[in-house]
């Protein structure tokens, strides 16, 4: 069994902080066994950390290792459990380049994947974390986008590569992060979605989870959408600030909660 955590935040912030206090019980967490986690922090000096690692506990202990780490702006990381007495397989997190990766699922077709997969980024024998990367910066460097941070382009590209995931190469949910957006999307494996407004002590927090961990509102993602989250500071303000675009499926957050646009 997998889980999947992602923290996204406006300005560098400790994570332990922006997670909120755990639930005594998490649906699945206090059930299986975590045997193995990794984890991914982009740092507010632009580059990431990786972590990875066994244990032997759960619950709040597990969440509170994820998350302590040296402070940034992005946290990608899953956990994954033992099944009966065969070791765990590795953590499906992976990183190539400034992109970050991790996916909770199965290829169903992987010939097909790797048919749509350039031979510069192709690696055949690699676990399908690794091919499932590979396919999606292909889907980016046939637009010269690979090395380019977030922008509506970068969106468009991933979309369609979501599109195409759901039509022939498998049934997962996966977050694709390069540090200025992460992209989660949700098919035939649970993600759940919580907004976190700025206050004094923290700023704008996004986190997107395969369960909810705390008791705050979190929503649940339909089957099929794809959400992306991406910072709005610019150089002509000091105040930063969360873009969060429904690119595929339905918003399923309560209207009260959707900031709407400015108008004078």
């Amino acid at each position: 069994m997998m889980s999947l955590l992602a923290i996204f935040a406006a300005e560098p912030v400790s994570f332990s902080a922006c997670l909120g206090p755990v639930r005594r019980s998490s649906p699945s967490i206090s059930e299986q066994h975590f045997d193995v986690w990794s984890r991914a922090v982009y740092r507010a000096d632009a580059s990431w950390e990786m972590g990875t690692g066994t244990v032997s506990f759960a619950d709040n202990a597990l969440l509170a290792l994820l998350t302590k780490a040296s402070r940034g702006v992005a946290l990608v990381s899953d956990m994954r459990t033992r099944r009966e007495s065969v070791p765990p397989a590795r953590a499906s997190l992976c990183r190539r380049g400034r992109w970050v990766f991790a996916h909770d699922g199965t290829v169903e077709d992987r010939a097909y994947l790797l048919s749509r997969t350039s031979a510069f980024r192709a690696c055949p024998g690699e676990p399908e974390a690794d091919l499932l990367l590979a396919f999606l910066l292909t889907r980016l460097d046939e637009s010269d986008l690979a090395e380019s941070e977030a922008s509506n382009a970068v969106d468009d590209v991933v979309r369609a590569a979501a599109s195409e995931i759901v039509r022939r190469i498998g049934s997962f949910s996966f977050l694709l992060c390069d540090g200025t957006a992460l992209y989660a999307h949700r098919f035939d494996r649970s993600l759940y979605l919580r907004e976190r407004e700025s206050s004094g002590r923290l700023p704008a927090v996004v986190v997107v989870a395969s369960e909810p961990h705390t008791s705050e509102g979190w929503v649940h993602l339909e089957d099929r959408t794809l959400v992306r989250c991406r910072n709005l500071q610019t150089s002509q303000t000091s105040v930063s600030a969360l873009d969060i675009g429904f690119l595929s499926g339905r918003d399923p957050r309560p209207t009260s909660e959707v900031e709407l646009p400015f108008t004078d």
